[in-house]
């Protein structure tokens, strides 16, 4: 091969190699651009998602206060009725030859809404999560009272202002064992039958008509809304519910409508001024209404106090499942308020104002911090152990504190006088 020929392969050779990597320039220009043509429409994509879909709000510190003003306000109105329920039971079951004392109506009334309203706590909170704290706690909390079921059991042992004729010994156990086992089972049984009619007590389809506050599941799919709903143990105000109490949940976020958000944070407001308009209202009759004063005013005035007292103690509950502290601490608190309340009552010259306050303390703040209804329903999860633990417990120390405070000032004195008068 001459020297001229081999230089032209090389020549050749050469082009050939310089055209590969043109084209290969070519291509990863080309790949260059598709791939910056990609990342812009990826871009593009992602405002466009980000714009469809609303702002994700976190609750703000003033968020989480209006939630707590609408379970507070919700606890204090319900106290209020609850409170009214149980002096009109009490009132129509008072009368000469009554087969039974006058307290059982009012626990067995309370414990079959309880039983009514935790049987459909889902549907209650999808509605509005307030509205199943004020139902539980407020409402059947405030018609039961531990406090007063202590009470009447242990004057029935000690035979203190007794409706009946006068007896001693056997007698005065009977009293006092026969009204123990009667409210126990009652109440029992009426948080039973609450459970079995409480579809027919709460429609759902008409609730959600009367207060469509918080969308639906349906809602939810529907506007793709990831908003955690109160059925699920979270609501948009940031409160979680627990089986006795009501807790902040911080990481609680919502993407509800702007309209939604408005109503929403509106409501603690309107419930806060219903609940202050109450209290005003009560205060004012108690002032200038002399003759109500015993008889209403001031259990009303003091009323969500007790309310209130045992909602916070009820975050207790979650220490130990087998033994709800909140609940035990507030009825044997209430009780021992109770106690010293009846021996003060019969005790000394008392002048109307004070005895009027006192049965305000009495009805009011230890009738509604003290409850028959949510002890029930713990005693009904409980296993069978824990169970008889539970009820021997609270039972032994509700008389073990009226036998130390008013049994002692019974036997100081040798017996106690009549209750002051109210009227």
């Amino acid at each position: 091969m001459s020297q001229n020929g081999f230089n032209d392969e090389q020549d050749d050779q050469q082009h050939r190699h310089d055209h590969v990597l043109a084209r290969e320039d070519d291509a990863t220009e080309e790949n260059r651009e598709r791939s910056m043509a990609s990342g812009r429409e990826t871009d593009a994509e992602r405002q466009l998602e980000q714009s469809s879909h609303p702002i994700t709000v976190t609750p703000s510190r003033l968020h989480g206060v209006l939630s707590e003003a609408a379970v507070l306000s919700m606890l204090g109105i319900f106290s209020f009725f609850g409170l009214l329920a149980r002096l009109g039971l009490i009132a129509i079951s008072s009368y000469s030859g009554q087969p039974t004392f006058s307290i059982l109506w009012a626990q067995v009334v309370g414990c079959a809404i309880m039983g009514a309203v935790a049987q459909r706590r889902a549907d209650l909170e999808k509605l509005y999560l307030p509205l199943y704290v004020g139902l539980a706690t407020g409402l059947c909390g405030s018609i039961t009272s531990f406090s007063t079921w202590m009470a009447d059991v242990f004057m029935g042992f000690a035979q203190i202002d007794s409706s009946y004729a006068p007896h001693g010994g056997f007698y005065n156990f009977m009293d006092g064992f026969t009204q123990s086992i009667i409210t126990l089972a009652a109440s029992v049984a009426a948080a039973l039958f609450g459970s079995h009619i409480a579809p027919y007590l709460f429609h759902t389809p008409t609730l959600k008509r009367m207060m469509p506050l918080e969308p639906t599941v349906q809602d939810k799919r529907k506007n793709g809304s990831s908003m955690l709903i109160a059925g699920d143990g979270h609501s948009q105000n940031g409160l979680s519910a627990t089986p006795n109490g009501y807790k902040k949940d911080n990481k609680t976020q919502s993407k509800a409508s702007p309209a939604l958000h408005r109503r929403i944070q509106a409501l603690p407001l309107f419930l806060l001024a219903v609940l202050v308009s109450m209290w005003l209202a009560a205060i004012l009759v108690a002032v200038y209404v002399p003759r109500w004063r015993g008889i209403v005013m001031f259990s009303i005035i003091f009323a969500p106090l007790g309310t209130w007292l045992r909602f916070y103690l009820s975050k207790l509950n979650t220490a130990n499942p087998r033994f709800p502290w909140g609940t035990f601490l507030a009825n044997i608190i209430g009780t021992a308020i109770l106690a010293a309340i009846l021996a003060l009552q019969r005790t000394g010259n008392r002048s109307l104002l004070q005895c009027q306050i006192l049965q305000g303390w009495d009805e009011g703040f230890c009738g509604c911090l003290t409850t028959v209804s949510t002890f029930v329903m713990e005693v009904r999860k409980m296993d069978r152990a824990a169970c008889y633990r539970y009820v021997f417990i609270s039972w032994t120390a509700g008389q073990l504190i009226m036998l130390l405070i008013l049994g002692t000032v019974d036997f100081q004195r040798g017996g106690l006088s009549p209750a002051c008068s109210l009227a």
